[in-house]
């Protein structure tokens, strides 16, 4: 068990107990050494029997390690702890976009833009050294209070120059799962690109384009039928902006941006005419057509 004041490899001091979640908790603690905050990251003591779960765990600490971009969660250390594998990582001000969009908080179309280029930003580059992020979602995307975003949980990430065998059993969160993922196929640099269309839609329209409570239902959706146009749930949406969003999702491979730079390139356009679009309107105005102030 961890305990507040916790001294972790004789560095680390635990502080206060953050977040746990499915398969790990976190804790805010100061290093001792560099006299910064940190966060560090546990295996859930109910998993450490399962060797999948470990492989995971060590999977993410050896990516993310070797990684290094301003908008990436920067990994600073690992190891074991009691029997319990840690990661040691940055103390990230603000809030996952997950829990933005679960407040009913909501930003301009334009800084939805603007979060997106960030997030093309990173793949392109963990896609040009060879790994697949394979969970893109608002939950794994920290929103800073400056409007920087960070990318984190890089557990079950695809490293293509790794030549072992890969064995993951979780490949993603089904309602982000691009098609040909549900389908059992390869998973390409393209199935990330599928579930950043995917964080789009849910960034600017606040649900998702397939609300079952049935994963294979889900599943099934995101083989079979065609992606809602936003613009039937938030009908001020630019049309642009629906335009890129449909693009990056289509079902079809093929079909869709070949690259994030072709992604980035084509939200760029809309930010360099920005002043075209009209500003997005408050929750409380869409919902009750209040004017406000």
């Amino acid at each position: 068990m961890i305990r507040i004041g916790d001294k972790i490899q004789n560095r680390y001091r635990i502080v206060s107990r953050i977040a746990q979640g499915g398969m790990s908790e976190i804790y805010e603690a100061q290093d001792t050494v560099s006299k910064r905050s940190c966060a560090i990251k546990f295996l859930l003591e109910s998993l450490l029997k399962d060797d999948r779960n470990l492989r995971r765990f060590a999977h993410e600490a050896k990516v993310a390690s070797r990684l290094n971009h301003p908008n990436i969660c920067r990994v600073y250390d690992f190891g074991t702890f009691e029997s319990r594998p840690f990661i040691v990582f940055e103390l990230i001000s603000g809030q996952t976009l997950g829990n933005k969009l679960k407040l009913h908080s909501y930003v301009s179309y334009i800084e939805a833009c603007e979060i997106i280029i960030q997030i093309c930003d990173v793949l392109t580059y963990i896609h040009t050294r060879g790994i697949i992020h394979r969970d893109i979602k608002p939950d794994n995307i920290y929103y800073q209070y400056d409007g920087g975003v960070k990318l984190s949980d890089f557990g079950i990430a695809l490293d293509l120059t790794n030549k072992t065998r890969d064995d993951m059993v979780l490949i993603g969160s089904v309602h982000y799962l691009a098609p040909e993922v549900c389908k059992g196929g390869d998973v390409t640099r393209l199935a990330d690109i599928y579930s950043l269309g995917i964080t789009f839609f849910e960034l600017v329209t606040h649900t998702l384009p397939f609300m079952k409570d049935d994963p294979l239902e889900v599943a099934v959706s995101q083989v079979n039928d065609p992606m809602p146009l936003p613009t039937t749930i938030v009908t001020d949406l630019p049309k642009p902006i629906e335009k890129i969003i449909l693009k990056a999702t289509a079902k079809n491979p093929k079909e869709r941006y070949q690259s994030v730079r072709e992604m980035r390139d084509d939200l760029q356009i809309i930010l360099a005419n920005k002043n075209k679009f009209a500003k997005r309107k408050s929750l409380l105005q869409r919902l009750f057509g209040f004017r406000g102030e």
